[in-house]
């Protein structure tokens, strides 16, 4: 599908009239009856999805470490669908900001969009399906917070956060192979290309290449759970239940150029990254307040790449809030896409999945291509 230029330089100008707004509540639909569809409302979601739930029973027991991993992918799996959800009605009630002029691109969004909302609830469905069958707690939707105050806004914060899913289903695999569940691995594998698709078309509505690179950046688990659940938090979000209920740690927030994603141009430079370090709960953490960053490292996770670290510069403290610079080495490490850092107490890792256990705040999320609307690249939009 062809987005136009004219469609893009409109949706510039409606970005930049739109100014800022205050953070705005979504929740998942619930017309078609999501999340308890009865059959005939199931069907309609699924025509809506152009394809059906897979029909072989779901594993009566699991560990707890899957279970886990999939309470996290069903709180995700929500929350997209319900932003998707509050983007295709800022679409259609032309909302300041949200304004597409060209009638026959505008009709394509609302098109995929449509679809898009269908297919994550499908996924949910099938991740609530899962828990219940094993006898787990199955989060239930929630009130989110967003700021996206465009409609260039609530593309970048959806395409975000459809990488970092495809990069969260990586540990969910890696987990479900050691634990030899097979069906649900196959499962997953046949969810990575049509969130990579959704991620494409969004991608190109940035001026980007649909494609971001050969290999998806791996996200662990924890700063996949890190990263979402604020959005249950912050803003007006709320949920009714415990979100300690899901048994995954978190971390602190870890905020490059002072927000929770950042973009960036292709090219090495230093970036500025804060922490608060009331957030960060680690024990012996308190050790490091007011100090030069010595022992704490910048650790990055790009692609399929071994995780490497550099080192911690220009540390400041404003009471708790920690402000340092590190490098971001485009060059050497081709870090085009999405890269992951984590503010960790050691620069040795044996996986990936280790940065987890010396990380005292992450995900830091910054995203480099090669062009970007202005509008985002310089915007204050902190989903």
């Amino acid at each position: 599908m062809h987005i136009s230029d004219l469609l893009v330089a409109g949706l510039l100008v409606g970005s930049a009239a739109a100014g800022r707004r205050e953070k705005r509540t979504f929740t998942v639909p619930s017309e078609n009856g999501f999340p308890t569809p009865n059959e005939d409302q199931l069907r309609t979601i699924q025509l809506d999805a152009e394809g059906r739930l897979p029909d072989r029973p779901y594993p009566t027991s699991l560990s707890s470490d899957v279970v886990a991993l999939y309470q996290v992918y069903t709180f995700l799996e929500q929350a997209t669908s319900g932003f998707f959800a509050q983007m295709w009605n800022n679409v259609t009630n032309n909302d300041p900001g949200y304004e597409i002029f060209v009638a026959e691109d505008r009709n394509v969004i609302l098109e995929v969009i449509d679809t898009a909302i269908a297919q994550e609830q499908v996924r949910a469905l099938r991740g609530m399906s899962i828990l219940s069958a094993a006898g787990a707690y199955v989060p239930e939707p929630c009130v989110y917070g967003t700021n996206a105050a465009t409609y260039i806004d609530a593309v970048d914060t959806s395409q975000t956060l459809l990488t970092l899913a495809t990069g969260f289903q990586q540990n969910l695999a890696k987990v479900l192979a050691r634990e030899e569940q097979y069906e649900l691995l196959q499962q997953e594998m046949s969810i990575a290309g049509p969130i990579g698709e959704e991620s494409g078309f969004f991608r190109a509505n940035l001026f980007r290449l649909p494609n971001e690179g050969p290999f998806t950046t791996y996200v662990p688990a924890v700063f996949m759970w890190s990263y979402i659940r604020a959005f249950g938090l912050l803003g007006g979000g709320h949920c009714d239940w415990d979100l300690n209920t899901i048994a995954m740690p978190v971390v602190a927030d870890l905020r490059p150029g002072g927000r929770r994603r950042l973009f960036v141009p292709a090219e090495d430079q230093d970036l500025l990254f804060q922490v608060d370090w009331n957030q960060v709960t680690a024990p012996g953490a308190g050790a490091y307040v007011g100090g030069d960053g010595s022992g704490l490292y910048l650790t990055w996770i790009v692609g399929q790449l071994e995780p490497f670290s550099v080192s911690v510069n220009n540390v400041t403290w404003n009471g708790r809030l920690m402000t340092f610079f590190a490098s971001f080495p485009f060059t050497e490490n081709v870090m085009s896409g999405t890269s992951i850092a984590a503010l960790t107490t050691t620069n040795t890792f044996d996986s990936v999945e280790d940065i987890v256990d010396s990380a005292l705040a992450g995900p830091g999320i910054v995203q480099c291509d090669y062009s970007h609307p202005d509008s985002v690249a310089n915007s204050n939009n902190h989903n």
